[in-house]
This record gives structure tokens, C-alpha cells and sequence, in this order.
């Protein structure tokens, strides 16, 4: 019984010292991939996550992606709530640095007949958010800032003044389940270099998807498939969605692309940057749930 007790402990000590001989290894290639100059953003970002996962499965903790102090105030988990308490089970705590998401964001919607479900739903959650819509430049609409039928991106440049810009075409009621401050948390928390943020969508007939797009161009084809395999902060890390998104709004600057919807899907084919798909947020919308759908007529 002795020499087995002795024997385990060797074991255990053995299996110790090559855990943290892999984890320093995987430090020393993080730290060498920052000071490379031969990779793009998005490509060390991608290695980052995949090293920060085999650390992970090694018994390491997520450490190889360097955090920054996010824009808006941390959330804290309060614990299992039972219905309909769940929902207050994450919650904003209170810092001397957040700004918030009504000072950082715009909100633009498609204008429907049902707008003002749709705005009183925002205005609910953020009274005071600037919503924009493609609603006619001669049409006052309470709560809403119309930017003409068929807005370009330059109309957004123009028109949007914030830091962010949630791109919503498909927007048909807002709740708390579309947490703008987990979105702008997780875009300016940490040295990734994100694109866009987005979650899942809810249709009118009760359909859902998260829409976490990869894009592969290989031999001359243009392959867009669904599913992920690196995560960030509980988010699918994604080339691409067409469900709602936030971006920041310098993003639009120098564009060649005047439409919106192109101009997204140009963004994620060129790799601009890593989307974030983060189930845990949930946007109702219309008739998208941010499956890859481009009309014929805008490929010409």
C-alpha cells in the first residue's frame, strides 16, 4: 500500500511539471505571435483563442488574452433565480468609469408599420438611446430620426454620432434579452481586434438561429458554413452574421461599398476582424434569424 501511495505521487508530481511546461510553452508562442509582424490581427487573434483553449484543457486558466478596462460597467451574477426572477440573475454593478449604452450607441431599424411597437419597446429599455430609420427625410416620426428611404453607409457616417452603431434592419421588438451592455463590454474588453457583435434572432413565426457564419475562399469558390470552433467570453467567435450587429461606427469610414448589407458581407470576406455571435442575446425580429440570405439582385 505504500510504494502504490508513492508511486501515485510520483505520478501526480510528474503530470504537474509537464502541465506547466506545456502552459509556459504556450505563453512563450503567445507572447512571440504580439511581436510578429508577418501576421494579420484577425489571424493572431484566431491562434490566441485556439492556444487559450488548449491551455484551458491542459487545467491552465484563461490568461493568454490580455484584458482591458471595458467602456461600460462589469455585470456581476447574482446567483440561480427561480421565474421570473432569472432574469435579474445577471446585473450591472455600479463603477466610477462606465459610460452608458445610451451615450455610446444608435440604434437603426427598418421602418415598418409597426414602428411604433418597435420604438416603444427601445425607448422601455433605454429611454433615452438615439434611434434612427429609413423612414422619409419629410416624415416626423415621434422618437425617430428619419434618414431617407434606402440609406447608404455614407448616410450613416453622417448621421450616426456615437461610438457604436447597432445595425437592425430586421429589429420588431427590443427587450432586455438584447443586453447592448454585454455587447460593448465584450467588444472593448479585451486586445481582440472584434468586428461586430450580434446574438441570436427570434422571427414573428417563432423560427430562431444563432447564424454564427464561417467564410472560406478556396480555389476560386466563396464558401460560407455554419458553425465555430473558438469562443470568447461564452460568444461563438464567427466570420460573419446577418442578424443584428453592432460595429463600431469609424468601421464605415472609407467605404467603396454604398450598400449596407454588401458592405457587412465585403467586411467579413476581407477578414476586417473577428464577430462575436453570443447566444445569450436574443434580438426579435421580423422575418431574419441571421441565416445567409443575399438577394440575386444585389450580386449583379
Amino acid at each position: 500500500m505504500y510504494f502504490e501511495i508513492q508511486q501515485k505521487k510520483y505520478i501526480i508530481i510528474a503530470k504537474d511539471r509537464e502541465k506547466r511546461h506545456v502552459l509556459e510553452s504556450l505563453q512563450g508562442v503567445a507572447k512571440g505571435m504580439r511581436n510578429s509582424e508577418r501576421m494579420s490581427q484577425r489571424d493572431r487573434d484566431k491562434k490566441l483563442l485556439q492556444y487559450e483553449s488548449s491551455s484551458i484543457l491542459v487545467g491552465g486558466e484563461r490568461n493568454l488574452i490580455s484584458k482591458r478596462r471595458p467602456e461600460v460597467c462589469p455585470e456581476e451574477y447574482k446567483g440561480n433565480q427561480f421565474w421570473p426572477y432569472q432574469f435579474e440573475a445577471w446585473q450591472l454593478q455600479n463603477c466610477t468609469y462606465g459610460e452608458k449604452v445610451e451615450h455610446l450607441v444608435t440604434i437603426f431599424f427598418g421602418f415598418t408599420s409597426t414602428w411604433k411597437r418597435t420604438v416603444d419597446s427601445i425607448h422601455k429599455i433605454h429611454p433615452y438611446i438615439k434611434i434612427i430609420s429609413d423612414c422619409a427625410n419629410d416624415q416626423k416620426v415621434p422618437g425617430v430620426e428619419c434618414i431617407g428611404i434606402n440609406p447608404t453607409v455614407s448616410t450613416f457616417q453622417a448621421k450616426v454620432k456615437t461610438k457604436y452603431f447597432l445595425y437592425a434592419p430586421e429589429l420588431d421588438y427590443f427587450n432586455e434579452w438584447a443586453d447592448l451592455y454585454r455587447a460593448v463590454r465584450v467588444m472593448s474588453d479585451s486586445e481582440l481586434g472584434i468586428f461586430g457583435v450580434s446574438g441570436a434572432s427570434r422571427n414573428l413565426t417563432g423560427h430562431w438561429a444563432t447564424g454564427c457564419l464561417q467564410i472560406k475562399m478556396e480555389y476560386y469558390r466563396l464558401q460560407i458554413l455554419e458553425g465555430y470552433t473558438e469562443e470568447y467570453s461564452d460568444c461563438m467567435v464567427c466570420d460573419y452574421t446577418q442578424g443584428p450587429v453592432l460595429i463600431r461606427t469609424d468601421q464605415l469610414i472609407n467605404s467603396e461599398i454604398e450598400d449596407p448589407d454588401l458592405f457587412l458581407l465585403d467586411s467579413a470576406i476581407r477578414k476586417k476582424g473577428l464577430w462575436l455571435v453570443c447566444p445569450d442575446l436574443l434580438f426579435f425580429t421580423r422575418n431574419s434569424i441571421g441565416k445567409f440570405d443575399i438577394r440575386r439582385d444585389k450580386l449583379k
